[in-house]
């Protein structure tokens, strides 16, 4: 069942038709188990000499909602060094061995190619996290019928909630805001993508009472719209033969 947050219109922000999906990786195309998010959050703390996590819930808000730049700074990290940490070679090969694709992602995207689409991935993590959770879709979807990887760690000077990262992919596909849909499954997903002016479609993976919770106490009002699985999205975006062949009719 779709839950609309917003204008119930199929199409792009303005009416346009959507030509292309970018997708947000972590959450939303693949995951770390619940156990590996603890692991690897508290080896990076321990890089640092800081006492480990131990509370489940606390490690869920570091990896899903924006409270965790607040919580590194608590930490007295400096954000860099953190994450320079986090995403070293050894915890990266940790995260991957608990790290599994989603059972609606590579198919849903192999669909939209189906259907016209294009595609492209805008994600926090660096490139060399990036590259081997994209083998986990590849059973699916080929690596080459994803046009544009952006990593907002890389390839820009500022991460998600801002726009910085869609916006050059939209720059590298020579796209209009309107004509492209943004797919993730955080609060930082939903400022990037209205940030950009994009259209954004969040899918539920268990975590919507937190987004509005958040939503709720900084009085956000974030535009999008809930999936509950990635199947919905060709229905949601009124999308049922391919683009070109709508194009040409």
């Amino acid at each position: 069942m779709t839950t609309l947050t917003h204008s119930k219109s199929r199409r792009g922000t303005l009416g346009t038709p959507v030509k292309a999906v970018l997708f947000d990786m972590d959450g939303t195309l693949v995951q770390l188990r619940t156990a590996g998010r603890m692991v690897v959050l508290n080896e990076t703390l321990a890089d640092f000499g800081k006492p480990p996590l131990t509370d489940a819930e606390q490690v869920e808000r570091f990896w899903f909602t924006s409270e965790r730049y607040a919580m590194i700074d608590s930490w007295e990290i400096a954000r860099p060094e953190f994450w320079k940490a986090f995403d070293c070679e050894r915890l990266l090969q940790l995260q991957l061995e608990h790290t599994y694709a989603y059972d609606d992602a590579g198919l849903s995207m192999a669909r939209l190619r189906r259907l016209g689409l294009r595609l492209g991935i805008v994600s926090n993590s660096a490139h060399i996290s990036l590259n081997p959770k994209i083998t986990l879709l590849e059973e699916e979807i080929a690596r080459q019928e994803i046009e544009v990887v952006v990593s907002c760690n890389d390839d820009v000077s500022r991460t998600k909630p801002w726009a910085d990262g869609i916006e050059l992919a939209l720059a590298k596909m020579n796209l209009r805001p309107e004509e492209v849909c943004f797919i993730g499954d955080s609060l930082d997903d939903i400022g990037a993508g209205n940030n950009a002016g994009c259209r954004v479609l969040i899918v539920d993976r268990g975590q919507m009472q937190t987004i509005h919770q958040i939503m709720r106490d900084q009085n956000l009002t974030h535009k999008f719209e809930v999936i509950s699985s990635l199947q919905e999205i060709p229905q949601v975006l009124g999308l049922t033969v391919p683009v070109a062949a709508t194009v040409a009719a």
